[in-house]
């Protein structure tokens, strides 16, 4: 870290209003706990490049990670005013009201950073999570599938589809939903759980000792993995 702090300060002394390397320096900051220096990074970063999106993305996330909703909503609000037309932001103030619980709101966002860029990917798959939470299921499922015709193979999208048909009685929909879900990311421990519990409901005791063994390994192994 500290060789790439002096790369970055040495970039800057070259280019000091280059956005990307102030965006780059907040992250290194925010690694590092040092707070202020890493708002202070990003500001500059949308300062000197109003649509590096990544440092908008970046700070919210910081204010969200500590709770500072009004904070996060400001900015994104501000930055609108400027650029009303970016997907991004809207996507951003979509995933903000969401954890207000303003799921109406977020709805709305989601839909404008649909309607700013219709290959949004992101949107596609925050307004198919949102929408499940409010229980319109069939209006998730389109927004899943959209999402996959324009990026084919994200995992978090066939675990909610799995959720979906497991809701809706389609058992075996959902097993395979789940099964392709961990062949594209054997990480995804939640989609593991919901397969073994499927199973379960499905009656299939095949290597069902071994399988229990290996899910609780996972568990264990997961549960005392240190969280950097």
């Amino acid at each position: 870290l500290d060789g790439a702090l002096h790369c970055y300060q040495q970039a800057l002394a070259l280019s000091p209003q280059h956005g990307a390397i102030h965006c780059n320096l907040g992250c290194l900051w925010q690694q590092q706990g040092k707070r202020t220096e890493a708002v202070a990074a990003y500001q500059r970063a949308i300062e000197y490049q109003p649509d590096l999106w990544t440092a908008y993305q970046n700070l919210v996330g910081l204010y969200l990670h500590e709770g500072d909703l009004v904070s996060a909503l400001d900015l994104v609000r501000s930055a609108l005013n400027h650029h009303p037309q970016a997907a991004p932001l809207h996507l951003l103030l979509g995933d903000i009201y969401r954890q207000r619980g303003d799921l109406t709101l977020a709805l709305n966002a989601y839909r404008e950073a649909i309607r700013c860029d219709d290959r949004c990917v992101s949107a596609y798959q925050n307004l198919g999570g949102t929408l499940m939470m409010v229980n319109n299921t069939t209006g998730a499922k389109i927004c899943f599938k959209k999402a996959l015709d324009i990026q084919p193979g994200i995992a978090g999208i066939y675990r909610n589809l799995g959720e979906i048909y497991e809701a809706e009685g389609d058992y075996l929909k959902a097993q395979e939903c789940f099964l392709y879900t961990l062949s594209l990311d054997p990480d995804q421990l939640d989609a593991l759980i919901k397969l073994e519990h499927l199973r379960l409901t499905l009656c299939d005791w095949e290597q069902y000792e071994s399988r229990m063994t290996q899910m609780l390994n996972r568990l264990e192994t997961a549960d005392s993995t240190p969280i950097v």
